[in-house]
Order: structure tokens, then C-alpha cells, then sequence
């Protein structure tokens, strides 16, 4: 498997999204160290392409992504608790929210 493919369709998306402003609340997938750390960069572009559709769709992919538990984990500290628990949010629109 070759790794420079993968680099410049990272290096693609990241400057189509730099050049729409897409992360309005101040989170950049690409340059987030925590998101880094959590997800590697197959899983960051994923879930970049996964943001840009619609948002129920993206929250119906992003409960069947290998990378949920990780996203869920590195969000859970500053998910409101009952959004964390279910019980009065959902956690999988919360941090769907919170990407876009």
C-alpha cells in the first residue's frame, strides 16, 4: 500500500476546507493535537468527507466508524453529562455539532 497517495488526498482536502472555512468553531481536524493523537490520518480524512454530507447521514456513519469510540472518548470530558449518558442529548449529534 502505497502512503504518498493518501498524503496528497489529505493534502487536498485539507486545503478545500481551509479555503471554505469550514471550521467555524474553531476546530481544525488537520492541526487539532488531541484529534491526532486519537485518530490517524485515514480516519481524520474520513471523517472530514464524512462531514461534509448531510447531517443525519453523517451521524449514521459516524456510529458505524471504526473511530466513534475514540471521537466519543476524546469529546466525553466536555459532553454535557446527560448528552454523554443519553438521557437528555444525543452524544453521536453533539459531536456532529461540534465538528461541523
Amino acid at each position: 500500500m502505497k502512503l504518498y497517495p493518501r498524503l496528497n488526498l489529505l493534502k487536498k482536502i485539507r486545503n478545500h476546507y481551509m479555503s471554505l472555512d469550514m471550521n467555524s468553531k474553531g476546530i481544525d481536524l488537520f492541526f487539532n493535537e488531541k484529534i491526532q493523537n486519537a485518530l490517524s490520518p485515514a480516519d481524520i480524512a474520513e471523517l472530514v468527507c464524512l462531514l461534509d454530507e448531510d447531517s443525519d447521514i453523517a451521524e449514521e456513519k459516524l456510529y458505524m466508524s471504526d473511530f466513534y469510540d475514540d471521537l466519543f472518548s476524546l469529546f466525553m470530558d466536555i459532553m454535557p453529562y446527560g448528552t454523554a449518558k443519553a438521557r437528555t442529548g444525543d452524544p453521536i449529534h453533539w459531536i456532529v455539532e461540534r465538528l461541523k
